[in-house]
């Protein structure tokens, strides 16, 4: 988290065995949105470590709480950071996709195996496709300047959990390792509590580091 001002938040851990859905844990709201729950299915959450140790599946349950708990606290703070709520004119079409990159990159960190860090040595291929994938779109909007309609239906897609999933967290996270791998981690920090631009400016300046091995941007990216 950028260390500028400090956000708190409370959520409640819950841990059952028969969650009635196919996802392996469940974030619910309370009705006044001002906490969470995590629903946690034991099982499905553990269903790839069935046979590593008890401190192994420990800590693969203490990353997925931490997950949450990242998540809730980096949407309160960019709802109180004037750098995330501001329009950026001089990103022009492109400042939906920057947004949501940006904002999903250092969550789905978490969701990343330890033992893949750092991601441009040992996910290479990985991360080659979902920059490439990253910049195929940025290129597909800004080719469709000249049409209203095709700019409404780019500006829905990227909207959907689909793409965050897909393309705005894989390529997200790869950026944010990025950046802490060729800069540090203070740039990192301070990369996010200035924005969704300066966020792929600090991977840009990481990419251009001599050794670094990371997929540079496209110049239209």
């Amino acid at each position: 988290m950028p260390g500028d001002r400090t956000v708190t938040v409370h959520i409640a851990i819950l841990l059952t065995f028969g969650l009635p859905s196919r996802a392996d844990h469940l974030a619910v709201p309370s009705p006044d949105g001002s906490s969470w729950s995590v629903v946690i299915d034991v099982n499905r959450a553990l269903s790839d470590a069935q046979a590593s140790s008890a401190a192994e599946q420990i800590k693969r349950l203490s990353r997925l709480m931490a997950q949450e708990a990242f998540q809730r606290a980096w949407a309160e703070y960019r709802a109180g950071s004037p750098a995330w709520q501001k329009r950026d004119a001089t990103l022009g079409s492109l400042e939906g996709v920057v947004h949501r990159v940006a904002e999903a990159g250092p969550v789905a960190l978490f969701s990343v195996d330890e033992n893949f860090f750092p991601l441009a040595v040992w996910l290479k291929q990985p991360m080659r496709d979902s920059i490439d994938e990253l910049n195929r779109v940025a290129d597909r909007i800004l080719s469709s300047d000249g049409s209203l309609d095709s700019r409404m239906a780019i500006a829905a897609e990227i909207q959907k959990p689909e793409f965050m999933t897909n393309v705005a967290g894989p390529a997200g996270a790869f950026l944010s390792d990025g950046i802490v791998q060729a800069l540090g981690i203070a740039a990192f920090r301070t990369s996010l509590s200035a924005g969704p631009r300066a966020f792929f400016e600090a991977y840009d300046r990481a990419s251009q580091n001599k050794g670094s091995g990371l997929i540079p941007l496209s110049k239209k990216g």
